[in-house]
Order: structure tokens, then sequence, then C-alpha cells
């Protein structure tokens, strides 16, 4: 593992396995790659490496930032990959939903058709089913700032939306509140 270009992600335990996972950031391709590291727990050796996903990132201060989370009954594991800012194109993520031995049980890029300057992923969460819930604040005024006045009221700028994917459908279900 190159120290210099790696950020620690966490220790993680996953059924009966146990993962070191991190992240690299190769500056000549401008990727981020996510891996993760089988470890035995009697001998403590590296068994395998597993590579979870490839990301464009666009220097290494602007990178592709991963985060994961555990299912409720944790059988599964989202991992969850938000693409670098790049303010005159739409909000990119990637979803990889995986089994507790991370094999893909289902992933998918997405493109919300919101400018990347008008929306904030404020969570995101893995059903036991495997679906995945994504919650945004999109400022559909397109303004970044908070309130705006309408008509002489001060209004927010902002709705928030819960987006829903699954592993057959390709249009996630949208949820204003």
């Amino acid at each position: 593992i190159n120290e210099k270009n790696t950020n620690f992600k966490g220790l993680e335990r996953f059924g009966d396995n146990l993962f070191y996972i991190y992240e690299d950031y190769s500056k000549q391709s401008k990727i981020t790659t996510l891996h993760a590291i089988r470890i035995d727990e009697e001998t403590l050796a590296a068994k395998d490496r597993i590579v979870l996903g490839a990301f464009e990132s666009d220097s290494k201060t602007d990178q592709a930032t991963t985060d994961y989370k555990l299912s409720l009954d944790s059988t599964k594991v989202l991992f969850f990959v938000e693409g670098p800012e790049r303010k005159k194109e739409n909000k990119k993520f990637f979803i990889n939903v995986m089994d507790i031995n991370l094999n893909s049980i289902w992933k998918r890029d997405i493109e919300l058709p919101i400018g990347y300057r008008f929306v904030s992923i404020y969570d995101q969460d893995l059903t036991n089913d495997g679906t995945v819930i994504v919650a945004i604040k999109h400022y559909d005024k397109e303004v970044t700032r908070e309130v705006i006045r309408d008509e002489g009221q001060k209004t927010p700028s902002y709705v928030y939306k819960l987006y829903v994917y699954q592993k057959d459908e390709q249009k996630p279900r949208e949820i204003l509140f």
C-alpha cells in the first residue's frame, strides 16, 4: 500500500469477515480506487484484496468521496461514492450493494437531473432487502441561498427529497417532503 496517496476508511467486520478498507488516488490517471483487504484473524495476514470500485477524480484535493453502511440485519453492505465537484455538470454518484463477503448484488451509476451546485446529499441508507435510499436537499429555485423572497415573503429556496433505488428498477422513486 502506497501511504502517500492512501486514505484509511475503516477496519470493519461484515459477518465473520474482517476487512481493512482504504482508498487510494492515482495522480497519473486521476482515479480514486476503493479497496478492501480481507484479514485472517488467526494469523493477521492479508487473505485477498478486493477492488470495490474505481472513480474519476479531478485532483487529490477534489476526489470522489466514498462511504459505506451495513444493513440493519447485517447481511448487506452499501458502498456509496459521490463524484467530485464539477459545477457545470449534474450531480453524479455510484451505488454498490454487496453481500457480507463483498460480492456485488447490484450496482449502478447515477446522474441526477440536477446541477451539482443545486443539490446536497445528506445521507444514504440500505434496507434489509437491498433497497437504497438517498436523502437530498434540492435548491429547486436554482439559487444556493437558504431563503429567497417570493411576493414579499421569505420562503425556503429548497425542498427535501428521498430517492429510492432498487435492484430491478432503472428509475428511482422520488418522494418529496
